[in-house]
């Protein structure tokens, strides 16, 4: 499994007959990157601010379905707040 290059933007693409950019984020890639995620945490011993679950439920935070809008960014915040002042 490769590992994807931090410097390089995800990739896009124009969907036939939109004018939109969609970007390649499909729920079997992330499902795979939480795992490989959480196996490197756990054998580096860090926690890991698992934001997936936690926004799993509110789509009206990511009005085009990636990007948080005012209301998510705010929960997300409280939520990593919370998590990184009980480490």
């Amino acid at each position: 499994m490769s590992v994807c290059n931090p410097d390089t933007p995800p990739k896009a693409f124009v969907v036939n007959g939109e004018s939109e950019v969609m970007y390649d984020i499909r729920d079997e890639v992330i499902q795979r990157e939480l795992e490989m995620i959480d196996e490197i945490a756990e054998r580096i011993g860090i926690p890991v601010i698992d934001l997936y679950h936690f926004t799993q439920d509110h789509p009206e935070w990511f009005p085009d379905g990636v990007h948080p809008n005012e209301e998510g960014n705010r929960y997300i915040a409280e939520y990593i707040a919370g998590f990184v002042a009980n480490i």
